[in-house]
């Protein structure tokens, strides 16, 4: 009986479960010839620690100022630097004007209520 499909297994399986580290576990365990080599073994961690990379952290370490629309604020300035603060925070594109809404006050908050 030959177990040549081990191989395409490793394959297989790296792409449809999760979490991946149960991958190495199942075909150690299900593998009846034990045929799996120090090679095959190598390239399935590698393929593991590839596709369970973190993805990058998203942060609040540079802070936006709420915006109020008061006279002396500027509102093109506060879309640049809010715009700054989003890139140094990884915030993903999708989400800035959902977490820009959050720091809009006062008549810049009941404009964007009524007019989004």
């Amino acid at each position: 009986m030959n177990k040549q499909p081990t191989v395409l297994c490793v394959d297989q399986t790296l792409q449809t479960i999760a979490p991946p580290l149960v991958i190495v576990e199942e075909l150690l365990w299900n593998s009846t010839s034990f045929s799996i080599t120090k090679v095959m073994f190598k390239e399935a961690t590698v393929r593991i620690a590839a596709t369970t990379r973190p993805s990058v952290q998203k942060t609040n370490l540079v802070h936006v100022k709420l915006f109020y629309r008061e006279e002396e604020e500027d509102p093109h300035e506060w879309v640049e630097l809010f715009d700054h603060a989003a890139d140094a925070n990884n915030w993903a594109p999708e989400r800035k004007v959902k977490i820009a809404s959050g720091y809009l006050c006062g008549l810049a908050a009941y404009w964007y209520d009524n007019f989004k």
